[in-house]
């Protein structure tokens, strides 16, 4: 089978393995403002082989190989230090956040991190390696900041942040806050 991890993009070192989903229909928690601006949907049309790839992943991942299959990649990689889960797309049910806790549980070296949607995720029984960060526009979520280990939202281009605050510098390979989980972190990215 194909490899089911990217490494790496333009602002995300090589040491990162990637896995993504198809943009929209696998985030249950998508707002309107979201979908409008979601720049994974603009991959997905700009680039021919991105869709069918993320449909791949999204077929395995509700396979009972996804664990091994995901294991096996990372097992065989010397480089990979981190693990950002979801580029594009979000976790889809709690079955399915519930594989990506055992990955990470089984590679307590590394270091797995995802934005996400969904409030309802038992973020409680997650490993220390793994950091999750909810993805709020709007402030809609408010209630549930303290669920995750941060809690991130864009900035129209051009916008002023709220106080307080952190402005994304826009490259993970210089920054790294986002999986950086010894403080409770506020996010804010410049819409793109």
């Amino acid at each position: 089978m194909s490899k089911l991890l990217s490494k790496g993009n333009h602002k995300l070192p090589t040491s990162t393995a990637i896995f993504n989903l198809p943009s929209g229909r696998t985030c249950p928690g998508r707002t309107a403002k979201c979908l409008k601006h979601c720049y994974a949907k603009k991959a997905e049309r700009q680039y021919p082989a991105v869709l069918p790839f993320r449909m791949r992943n999204w077929d395995t991942s509700k396979t009972d190989r996804f664990f091994d299959l995901i294991s096996g990649e990372l097992s065989r990689s010397r480089v990979i230090t981190t693990v950002r889960i979801h580029e594009s797309g979000d976790f889809y049910n709690e079955e399915y956040f519930e594989k990506w806790v055992d990955i990470a549980l089984a590679f307590p070296e590394l270091k797995f991190y995802a934005y996400t949607k969904v409030v309802t995720l038992g973020t409680k029984f997650r490993p220390d390696n793994f950091t999750l960060l909810l993805s709020d526009d709007d402030s809609v979520y408010t209630n549930h900041w303290n669920n995750f280990e941060g809690v991130t939202t864009v900035t129209p281009k051009n916008g002023v942040p709220e106080k307080g605050w952190f402005v994304c510098p826009g490259s993970c390979r210089t920054c790294n806050k986002c999986y950086d989980s010894s403080e409770n972190k506020r996010v804010t990215f410049e819409e793109h």
